[in-house]
């Protein structure tokens, strides 16, 4: 559990890629095929969702603006636009794994991260929680295989610039990856994954939404 106490009225945005929100393109969330597919829930959303039932009292503003496809650069690029208008007190984050598709280098996502979460610290006087998911869970296509070492030493090295920089990490890695093998051991058809590409179905963010919960102290 890490020690974060969200206070009454505070804002929380969540950023990042398709791990949080799998909106893409000009149309964000008017996309058509967001809806007819079912991506426009994800764990934020259930997160949100469940903060407005169980702690009414907090009023807490919450906005998704995280966008399908980004990279650590876009991220830093967009959050005059999309971040800093709202002013946030935490902006919980998934990042990472799109930048091996464009061959950055570790040191580049580091410094891209780095920037973006001071840029949270500094403009917004608000915090980075990064969430940590590297770890398959079963039926991901990584499941039958070793994780791919870049991948694991991509999340590790963002993991190394959020404690440099005195911001936040929740694992939520282990926690679907326990839940995935309980589900699956009761039915080797239950997966938390809806498509070939390690999206999360409704399942796998329910289970995310719920590590995020605990990681804040507020599930035992």
């Amino acid at each position: 559990m890490i020690n974060i106490e969200l206070k009454k009225e505070q804002t929380i945005i969540f950023d990042g890629d398709s791990a949080t929100n799998r909106r893409k393109g000009d149309g964000l969330t008017d996309w058509p095929y967001l809806r007819m597919m079912k991506w426009n829930r994800n764990w934020a959303d259930i997160f949100a969702e469940l903060m407005f039932c169980w702690k009414p009292e907090l009023n807490l503003k919450m906005k998704n603006v995280a966008v399908g496809g980004s990279k650590s650069y876009e991220i830093l690029e967009r959050f005059d636009e999309f971040v800093k208008p709202h002013n946030p007190d935490w902006v919980f984050v998934t990042i990472g794994g799109n930048d091996i598709a464009v061959k950055l280098s570790l040191k580049e996502s580091q410094d891209n991260f780095r920037k973006y979460i001071t840029k949270v610290q500094d403009d917004c006087d608000g915090n980075v929680i990064y969430l940590s998911r590297f770890k398959p869970a079963p039926h991901c296509p990584e499941w039958k295989v070793k994780m791919e070492p870049e991948r694991v030493e991509r999340y590790a090295a963002l993991e190394e610039t959020v404690e440099e920089c005195g911001a936040f990490i929740i694992d939520v890695g282990t926690g679907l990856l326990e839940k995935s093998k309980e589900l699956v051991k009761q039915w080797e058809g239950h997966t938390t994954y809806c498509d070939a590409d390690s999206h999360y179905n409704h399942i796998g963010n329910t289970i995310i939404a719920g590590e995020v919960m605990k990681g804040l102290g507020l599930l035992n």
